[in-house]
């Protein structure tokens, strides 16, 4: 009975297998498992063997084209900075042009001012020798016109000839 329920229980499994699901058991196969183990690992060293120079092929590969993409960034990168650099010398020249222009303006500025100085001085001493010819109390005072009365409240001396302010004399201003 005992053959019945074995024989029942592999009824769906081709015949030669047993319950172990090897083919063949009741053949000693130990030899060829031994041998298929072996080639099996044979087989697993050299897939691994190969996988690893894929791996590093790859590696090489990816490695070429990242020093493609940043040697051609890099010429990209050069030329946008060679032309901002171009842009920032005609900048420059054109600056320096124009400063060229404003010093050669305020040297023309300088020497009118330097020459309008020069007449206001002979103007203030014409005007001031008029009113110092006026008969004033004071003879001692410069009596200059020479500052507004804001400013004339500040002075301690006249600007003009240095003489000691002891007064200041307001004019008014006609029509």
């Amino acid at each position: 009975m005992d053959n019945l329920d074995t024989h029942s229980e592999h009824v769906d499994q081709p015949e030669g297998q047993q319950a172990n699901g090897l083919p063949f058991a009741h053949i000693n196969l130990s030899p060829c498992w031994f041998i298929l183990e072996q080639y099996r690992l044979q087989l697993d060293r050299v897939l691994q063997s190969h996988n690893e120079h894929v791996r590093m092929s790859l590696q090489q590969e990816i490695s070429m084209q990242n020093a493609t993409l940043i040697n051609h960034l890099n010429h990209a990168e050069i030329a946008t900075l060679r032309r901002a650099l171009q842009r920032t010398q005609e900048d420059l020249e054109t600056t320096q042009y124009h400063m060229n222009e404003v010093v050669e303006h305020a040297v023309s500025a300088y020497v009118i001012n330097d020459s309008i100085f020069c007449m206001l001085a002979a103007v203030q001493q014409e005007t001031n020798s008029h009113v110092s010819s006026n008969e004033l109390e004071d003879e001692a005072s410069s009596h200059h016109l020479c500052a507004c009365k804001p400013c004339g409240g500040h002075l301690m001396a006249c600007p003009i000839c240095g003489a000691v302010k002891d007064e200041a004399i307001e004019l008014a201003r006609s029509g």
